[in-house]
C-alpha cells in the first residue's frame, strides 16, 4: 500500500515540495466520489466478553469530532473487525463467516458529556465528541497463539499537536485474546467511564480511568503509543490490513510518552488507573492507554484505549449586568443580564419602599418606589457552590427637564 507520506517522500530534500504534494494528494481524495474520506477520528477501544461454549461478545467504540468534522463525515454503516491468528493471517470460515472479518451494523450514536475536574470551571462551546458502539457475537474456538481483533480507520484531526502528519495518519484499534484467555473463558476488562473530552489549560487535571474486571484479575495501567492504520488511499479497509502496525510518530521535541500534553507530564497510576496532569499548552493531543491483565502472574490479555484530549481555556461563573446608572423622568428601569455560565438568577433591588423588591427573571424590569440612590445586587446560580454576586449603584431622578427661553422685542425706526 502506498501512503501519501511515502508518495511525497521523493521530495524529501525540499520541504515546500513535500507540502504541495500532500495538499494535492488530499485534494484528489476529497474530490474523488469513490473515496470514503473521513477526518476527525478521535479514538476508540475494543473489549470482549466470554459467553460460554467459545462464544464471545465483541464491543467496539469509535469516537469522532462532531464540531470540526468535514461535511459528510459519518460513522461506518458497517464496522469491519478483522480476525487474525498469531501469524498475522486472516482466520477464514470462522463462526459462520468466511471473509475473515466480522461486519457489525451501526446503531444510534451519542454525544459525550463534558465533565471537568473543577465543577466551577466551564469549557468553551466549540467542543463536541460523538461516539458509536458496535456490538456483535462470534464463535472463537481455541487456537494456537490466540486471536488478534482489529478495526482500522483514517484519518485523524489535522490540528493534533503532538504527532506528525496527523491528517494522513489512521488508527488501528485492537484487542488480543490470548490462548490462555480462550481456554479459561476470560473476559477482558470493561471500561466503566468515557474518556475526558476537555481539559483546562494551566489547571490540575485528575481523571479516574480504572476498568472493571469481571474475573477479578490484576490490572496494570500504562501510557502507550497509539497505532497507525488505514490511509487516504484506503480509509476503511474491509477486512483491515494485517498486523503488525506502525506506531504513530510523536512530534519530538517536545512531545513523547514522557510528555504528552506539555506542562506537568501526564501520568497514570499503574495500580489504580488514575490519570493526572497540569497542561500548559492549548491544543489537541493524542493519548494512548494500555491495560495489561494478569492471572496468577501470567499476562493473559492487553486492552488499549486511545483518545484525543482537547486542552483549552476554561471560564468560571460570573454574575454581571448592564443598566443606566442614572435614570431621569421614569421610575422603571430595565436590566440586561450579561452573566456567564449561569442558569438561575436572584435579583435584589434594595428598595425599602417596595415590599416585592426581588426577581428571579433573567432580564427583569423593576419599578422603583421613589427617586433616589439604589444598590442593585445580582446573584448568579444562588443555589450552587459556584455562585457569584455583582453590584451596581443606580440613581433614579424623577424630575424632568423643561426647555424654555426669554426674548426681547426690539423696535426699529427710520
Amino acid at each position: 500500500m502506498i501512503y501519501p507520506k511515502g508518495l511525497c517522500a521523493i521530495f524529501k530534500k525540499n520541504k515546500h515540495q513535500i507540502k504541495y504534494c500532500k495538499i494535492i494528494v488530499i485534494l484528489v481524495f476529497l474530490l474523488n466520489p469513490l473515496t470514503n474520506f473521513a477526518s476527525h477520528i478521535v479514538g476508540g477501544e475494543m473489549s470482549y466478553r466470554c459467553l460460554g461454549d467459545f462464544g464471545y461478545e465483541i464491543s467496539l467504540t469509535v469516537y469522532r469530532d462532531c464540531y470540526n468534522a468535514t461535511q459528510g463525515t459519518i460513522f461506518d454503516p458497517l464496522a469491519s473487525i478483522g480476525i487474525f491468528d498469531a501469524n498475522n493471517n486472516l482466520v477464514m470460515s470462522l463462526g459462520g463467516i468466511d471473509s475473515g472479518q466480522l461486519l457489525i451494523p451501526k446503531t444510534v450514536s451519542d454525544t459525550l458529556e463534558i465533565i471537568l475536574t473543577d465543577p466551577c470551571l466551564f469549557p468553551p462551546e466549540n467542543v463536541c465528541v460523538e461516539y458509536m458502539t458496535y456490538v456483535d457475537t462470534i464463535t472463537l474456538p481455541p487456537i494456537s497463539g490466540g486471536y488478534q481483533l482489529v478495526y482500522q480507520r483514517c484519518c485523524r484531526n489535522a490540528a493534533i499537536t503532538n504527532i506528525i502528519d496527523a491528517d494522513t495518519t489512521g488508527a488501528s484499534i485492537i484487542a488480543n485474546i490470548s490462548e490462555a484467555a480462550l481456554v479459561n473463558c476470560n473476559n477482558s476488562p470493561q471500561f466503566s467511564v468515557m474518556p475526558p473530552v476537555f481539559v483546562c489549560v494551566n489547571e490540575p487535571f485528575v481523571f479516574d480511568q480504572s476498568l472493571i474486571d469481571l474475573d477479578g484479575d490484576s490490572l496494570v495501567y500504562s501510557l502507550c503509543t497509539p497505532l497507525d492504520g488505514a490511509s487516504l488511499f484506503n480509509t476503511r479497509p474491509q477486512p483491515p490490513l494485517a498486523p503488525p502496525y506502525n506506531e504513530v510518530t510523536w512530534q519530538n521535541p517536545p512531545y513523547s510518552l514522557d510528555n504528552l500534553l506539555g506542562g506537568d507530564p501526564l501520568t497514570v497510576d499503574p495500580h489504580t488507573g488514575v490519570v493526572t496532569a497540569n497542561p500548559n499548552t492549548v491544543g489537541l493531543f493524542l493519548v494512548g492507554m494500555c491495560i495489561e491483565e494478569y492471572r496468577d502472574g501470567e499476562l493473559i490479555s492487553t486492552t488499549r484505549r486511545e483518545f484525543q484530549y482537547t486542552v483549552g481555556y476554561c471560564t468560571d461563573l460570573q454574575a454581571d449586568f448592564k443598566a443606566p446608572d442614572v435614570l431621569c423622568g421614569d421610575l422603571e428601569l430595565a436590566f440586561e443580564n450579561t452573566s456567564l455560565n449561569a442558569q438561575e438568577f436572584l435579583w435584589k433591588f434594595n428598595d425599602s419602599g417596595n415590599p416585592n423588591d426581588t426577581s428571579t427573571l433573567e432580564n427583569p424590569s423593576f419599578i422603583f418606589s421613589d427617586a433616589g440612590n439604589y444598590t442593585v445586587m445580582l446573584i448568579a446560580d444562588p443555589n450552587s457552590t459556584c455562585t457569584d454576586t455583582f453590584f451596581m449603584d443606580v440613581f433614579i431622578e424623577q424630575s424632568t427637564l423643561e426647555a424654555d427661553f426669554n426674548y426681547i422685542t426690539l423696535s426699529c425706526t427710520d
